[in-house]
Formats: structure tokens, C-alpha cells, sequence
């Protein structure tokens, strides 16, 4: 009975063996001939993230991310860069005895950026916004810009607006006013405010979506164009905010 158990058992530890130390086992692990990331630099206002993706052959290569100053910048071990503070990093991506880096400028971030719903950016201010949208002919009597003003502390602005092709619509800043040909328009005072305990954006002056209505008479087939520059101007007299919009809308 001995001899059974015995025998039973070195054929467990002869097939563990056999499974641990088969040719699977000894094969070498494949070189790594290449990595590259999408981006080889990107500028980040603080508490903006960017995700980065490495292109390594072979494609299961393990990719490991790490950061030369993490003051600076933070990356995760899924290639998520964090921006903390002013400054430049370093973002190394490996695998095997192959790197890829990307530079990361992160830069001070202003009182006010404007985050574009249609390709989930947000732009600083200095920022020229494609925005390139197409909608129904139904809908095109009342469209709105899916631009989000994004506040990050409190302050008043005086606020402009000015279009190169007239503009006909809604202009909803502190209040909606309906326009008809016109190629500017000025807002006193606008109060913007962020409060985190009740999302990302809480603006007084109904700024965070739906500031720009449009009335379009463009025919189904057509482009509707146009070119906006808004300014933001603190009464506090500190730095204007602006950014030029260049709307293409095409009616279906």
C-alpha cells in the first residue's frame, strides 16, 4: 500500500515537473524591438490629465510608465499623466531595454478655459477652437455651441463678443438676449463662480452652456461659417481671457 502512495506521488511530482519544465518554460522571452508613444510633447494646465498610449512590438510586452519629477507631474501605471504643478517632466514609457518619452509642459491654469464637448478638450485661454458640427435641418433653427465655460475660482467679468459674419440668435451672458444682424455684443458684469460640492461648474450668470443660440437659415447641403473671438475682461484689471472660435456647422 506504501509502495502505491509512493509511486503515486513521484508521477505527481514527474508530471509537475514535466508541465513547469517543458519547452513553454524554456522559451526566451520575445526582445522588445520597438516602443513609441502618440505624443512626444504636451503642455497640461495644473490638475489636467492626459492619457498616453505606448506602441510596443511585440504587442504583449509589458509597458511600465514612470516620471522624472513627480512634483511635476504624475503618471500611472495605465499611462495617466496627472499635471501638479508649474514646471517640466519627463514621462518615460519601457519595455524590455526600450523607451519612449514624452515632455510634459505643465503651466498655470487660468481663472477660465473652455472645454469642447465635441472632441473633450479643454482650451486655455489664447486658444483658436475649431468646432465643426453637423445637424439636422429641423434642428438648425436653434443650435447651440456645445462649449462649456470651465471656472476656477470666482471673479467678474466684463464680457465681448464679436463675429465677422452677422449673427442672428441668443446670446445668453448674465441674461438672454435675443440679437438679429449684429457683429458684436458687450455684457457689463458676469459673476463666475466653481463649486465643487455640486459638480465641476456653477456660473450666476448661466454661463456654463447655451451662452450661444444660432438661428440658421442654412439650407440642408450647406456650411454655415463663421469666425468668433470672445474676451473675458477681469474688472479687477488683471489679464483679458479670449480664444477665436471658427464654426463650420453643416446642415444635413
Amino acid at each position: 500500500m506504501k509502495a502505491t502512495y509512493l509511486s503515486l506521488t513521484l508521477a505527481l511530482i514527474s508530471l509537475v515537473l514535466f508541465t513547469s519544465c517543458g519547452p513553454e518554460a524554456n522559451k526566451p522571452t520575445p526582445e522588445v524591438t520597438s516602443i513609441t508613444l502618440q505624443k512626444s510633447a504636451a503642455t497640461l494646465q495644473t490638475g489636467e490629465t492626459l492619457e498616453l498610449t505606448a506602441t510596443v512590438s511585440p504587442a504583449d510586452a509589458k509597458v511600465t510608465f514612470s516620471s522624472s519629477n513627480t512634483a511635476v507631474a504624475t503618471v500611472c501605471e495605465k499611462g495617466v499623466v496627472k499635471a501638479i504643478a508649474p514646471g517640466t517632466a519627463t514621462i518615460t514609457a519601457q519595455a524590455g531595454d526600450k523607451k519612449a518619452t514624452c515632455t510634459i509642459t505643465v503651466v498655470e491654469g487660468k481663472n477660465v478655459s473652455i472645454f469642447n464637448k465635441l472632441d473633450g478638450k479643454k482650451y486655455p485661454s489664447g486658444s483658436t477652437i475649431d468646432y465643426v458640427a453637423t445637424i439636422s435641418e429641423e434642428d438648425a433653427g436653434g443650435c447651440d455651441l456645445d462649449l462649456l465655460f470651465s471656472v476656477i475660482k470666482t471673479m467678474k467679468y466684463k464680457t465681448e463678443i464679436t463675429f465677422d459674419n452677422e449673427f442672428d440668435g441668443f446670446i445668453c451672458i448674465g441674461e438672454c438676449e435675443t440679437v438679429n444682424n449684429i457683429k458684436s455684443h458687450k455684457v457689463d458684469a458676469t459673476e463666475y463662480t466653481a463649486d465643487s460640492e455640486k459638480g465641476p461648474i456653477k456660473n450666476k450668470g448661466d454661463m456654463t452652456g447655451g451662452w450661444l443660440h444660432f438661428k440658421l437659415s442654412t439650407p440642408a447641403g450647406e456650411t454655415y461659417k463663421n469666425r468668433i473671438v470672445v474676451k473675458l475682461i477681469p474688472e479687477d484689471g488683471s489679464e483679458t481671457l479670449s480664444w477665436t472660435i471658427n464654426v463650420a456647422i453643416t446642415v444635413k
